[in-house]
């Protein structure tokens, strides 16, 4: 038995309660298992449902779900975690008697006729998916649907209409990263080389971490290409939830989130947006539970670890901070706003010669500096004046 919990319900609910608001996931969880049986309020049995659903513990979710569903059988987020663990148990047709059962307003409905076309390719129904959607033509197109009706048709070997969906897409001004990537796949795919360069521009220009051109068709693999039904409706949820991100209901987004990384834990556009709800929520214990398995090669690798340089130091572990920013700067010896993220935090730490050592190597790579650049000059003049190099300081100041 957990020695840290109470022998009352009342006081491991206030401490449950605590942990919430605190952002820490461990407490939480803890406090949850001490209260699971114990529950007996559905509004309570509501509220346990969702913290365990944002703090990804899913056996928790999976057990607040199936009580809710007893005294709310339309329940969506219940139904929608209930399906989800039937589909990845292979119960495709139990899975789709979950979604058919939630009362859906307009734009659920939409979402979930995408993910029941993707159950129907994979109960190998042959009529056109087509019907389900809008006409990419058309002006009414919904981005989402237009998506899905390019995914199932490509895999179906219907390239025309597929490339009518990505085309609309890519002519759209919505280009999430997790967009360039299945375009920059689809347009590779097809040989359509002068598209897939002008993808590649776009995903180089934002910083994720993409190799030359020429080397790219060996690393496709980095690019999460979408290969089966599986992927196709955690596809849906990753989109789902970068809708409600742009819309800042960052719970709401965290929710489909962890529902989506079930089906497919190795989403790397998926699990940078959910590193990045946390942070937004000031829950920095969980951006890095989120994010400890990112590795070297991953495409959203130093995106991915900005944000957790960032909740490290809301955490004041400054020296995990310099430490991981040094692995940064030596992968990334071109990335000078690593150099000067670490600069400015070994200057307030204390380390005031070294941070001069990174300000120098930026500083001789300005060959004509603007009014933009005064903030690495006063940075280096601070260093200078705190170890008491008057002149230095002095020459940096006054430049």
């Amino acid at each position: 038995k957990d020695p840290f919990l109470y022998s009352s319900k009342y006081g491991n609910y206030l401490s449950w309660s605590h942990a919430q608001n605190s952002g820490n996931p461990e407490d939480s969880k803890r406090f949850l298992l001490g209260l699971k049986d114990s529950l007996e309020n559905n509004e309570i049995i509501e509220k346990a449902f969702f913290t365990s659903l944002l703090i990804n513990e899913w056996k928790l979710s999976l057990y607040f779900a199936r009580k809710i569903i007893l005294f709310d059988d339309a329940n969506f987020f219940a139904n929608v975690v209930l399906s989800t663990n039937e589909f990845i148990n292979g119960e495709s047709e139990s899975s789709e008697s979950f979604l058919k059962s939630i009362s859906t307003t307009a734009i659920d409905e939409n979402f979930i006729k995408v993910i029941l076309s993707w159950h129907k390719y994979s109960q190998g129904e042959k009529k056109p998916y087509i019907d389900l959607f809008s006409n990419p033509e058309s002006e009414e197109c919904i981005p989402l649907n237009c998506l899905h009706i390019a995914l199932i048709t490509s895999l179906m070997g219907k390239d025309d209409i597929a490339k009518k969906n990505f085309d609309f897409l890519k002519n759209q001004d919505l280009k999430s990263f997790r967009l360039l990537e299945i375009l920059f796949n689809f347009y590779i795919s097809s040989n359509n080389y002068e598209s897939a360069k002008f993808i590649y521009k776009e995903l180089k220009d934002n910083n994720l971490e993409i190799e030359n051109y020429n080397l790219i068709f060996n690393q496709r693999k980095n690019f999460n290409p979408i290969k089966n039904p599986k992927d196709g409706i955690a596809e849906a949820y990753a989109n789902i939830a970068g809708w409600f991100y742009e819309q800042g209901l960052y719970k709401f987004s965290a929710y489909f989130s962890v529902i989506g990384l079930q089906i497919r834990p190795e989403l790397s556009s998926l699990k940078y947006l959910l590193s990045n709800i946390y942070l937004k929520l000031k829950l920095d214990n969980m951006v890095l539970s989120s994010v400890k398995n990112i590795k070297l090669g991953d495409l959203y690798y130093s995106k991915t670890l900005s944000i957790k340089l960032k909740s490290l130091s809301n955490l004041d572990r400054n020296e995990t901070v310099i430490s991981d920013l040094k692995n940064l700067v030596s992968n990334f010896p071109n990335r000078d706003d690593y150099k000067l993220y670490l600069a400015d935090i070994l200057r307030s730490s204390g380390f005031h010669r070294e941070s001069i050592d990174y300000y120098d190597n930026l500083i001789k790579e300005i060959t004509d500096p603007k009014k933009d650049d005064w903030g690495i000059f006063y940075s280096r003049g601070i260093s200078h004046e705190r170890l008491k190099n008057w002149k230095l300081s002095e020459k940096d100041l006054v430049k």
